[in-house]
């Protein structure tokens, strides 16, 4: 088998709405009851997933409890090489979904256009939403995937990160290997030319 191809996926949102929790759930099959705020420079957690005989290394990543405050106050290298962008609310939070086109607008300054973007409403264990609302609100949003989780029970856990990377994996087969999602870099502003004498 080749050498793994690295893939990497970020998960922001706002502070309390279980980003590190989902990570814990789906590399350790774990949950914490108790709140423990994400590290300075964001959790990070590393697993394998074999696709089509080829071995693909997720690296999934956190922003920090400090940044959750203010998605303006996360650093650039938090999106940097993203391909994938997971949002997460919680949908016993309700500030929690006001402030995602925020986080979304600001993930959007750094990734390559291409990068996909997935919705999660987690916290189902303690209230649901309907499917019809998560629907519509990604589909308004202009998001590739939604899902409903719960870090607690582990519902549909496995399925946000499986077929997330499923999706990071189906764009990359429909661009050229030159601009392979799996390398991303966002676009280099072109150079303005000095029209001098």
């Amino acid at each position: 088998m080749d050498q793994a191809k690295s893939m990497k996926i970020t998960l922001i949102g706002h502070g309390y709405t279980g980003k590190t929790s989902l990570l814990k759930q789906f590399t350790e099959g774990e949950f914490d009851e108790r709140y423990v705020a994400t590290t300075e420079g964001g959790d990070f957690k590393s697993w394998a997933v074999e696709r089509g005989g080829e071995l693909y290394d997720l690296n999934l990543w956190t922003v920090s409890g400090q940044a959750c405050r203010y998605p303006g106050s996360v650093p650039p290298i938090t999106f940097r090489g993203s391909n994938a962008i997971v949002l997460v609310f919680a949908i016993v939070d309700e500030q929690s979904m006001t402030v995602l086109e925020e986080w979304r607008n600001k993930a959007l300054e750094i990734v390559h256009p291409e990068t996909p973007f997935v919705l999660v409403a987690n916290k189902c264990d303690k209230k649901r939403m309907s499917e019809r609302d998560i629907s519509q609100l990604a589909e308004q949003s202009g998001y590739d995937l939604w899902f409903q989780t719960s870090a607690k029970t582990g519902e549909n856990v496995s399925r946000l990160f499986e077929e997330t990377a499923d999706l990071v994996i189906s764009k990359t087969a429909n661009l050229t290997s030159k601009n392979s999602i799996l390398n991303l870099r966002p676009p280099r502003p072109k150079k303005k030319k000095c029209k001098c004498g």
